[in-house]
């Protein structure tokens, strides 16, 4: 039952009328754990009110113009993983920008903007293994979660990004433009905050920035 999402819960109606709730969680060792419970009783009204309070809880964690998380999920993310890290397992974490992002929108409109982000959002995000998160975290900016990674494995995964992002062209009715993206590149000391590990990435992104952009730079 592999390449199932980590968590997930949703409801079915049986062919006898019934109603469940379900919810399925993964197992790291790819196992699923799957508990139903007939809620008929409660009634349609309940039902529809409960999936509408769902649908609104994705979409306060969800950005709503390139589809994938936003700052408060991908941070929340960030902040299970520290909390879950032992040893050797602490996560690494990058912050990826798109270069010169303000370029694309005077010159070419904001609808070109957009999908220039969403280009790189669906890239990034198909990119990533079950156990990662990425989200937007504001503008052109994006936070990548990496698990079980090390440093240097988490280092090539981001330029694999960039090298990606170097060889598009996001835009059919421009098939000259391209795009570049720079990038900050961490790993989580032990007890570290979430703040203070965004915050040399936010160092280590700079330094991309400040040495010509379109790179990756990490902080050992």
């Amino acid at each position: 039952r592999r390449g199932r999402a980590g968590y997930r819960q949703f409801e079915v109606d049986l062919h006898d009328g019934r109603w469940m709730l379900l919810t399925q969680t993964v197992h790291s060792s790819g196992w699923l754990l799957e508990i139903g419970v007939d809620v008929s009783d409660l009634g349609r009204e309940h039902r529809e009110l409960r999936i509408a309070r769902d649908l609104a809880l994705r979409a306060s964690q969800i950005d709503p113009l390139t589809g994938i998380g936003n700052r408060a999920f991908v941070l929340g993310r960030l902040g299970e993983a520290l909390l879950a890290a032992r040893g050797e397992e602490r996560p690494c974490v990058a912050l990826i920008d798109l270069d010169h992002f303000k370029r694309v929108n005077d010159w070419m409109g904001h609808a070109a903007g957009d999908q220039v982000l969403c280009h790189f959002a669906e890239g990034l995000q198909a990119s990533l293994r079950r156990s990662d998160a990425c989200g937007r975290i504001g503008g052109e900016e994006f936070l990548l979660v990496l698990a079980g990674v090390d440093l240097t494995l988490a280092e090539k995964i981001v330029n694999r990004v960039l090298d990606q992002v170097r060889a598009a062209r996001p835009l059919p009715d421009r098939p000259g433009f391209a795009y570049t993206a720079s990038a900050g590149v961490v790993r989580a000391l032990p007890d570290e905050r979430a703040e203070d590990v965004m915050a040399r990435a936010d160092a280590a992104l700079y330094q991309a920035k400040d040495r010509g952009r379109d790179r990756c730079v990490r902080a050992d």
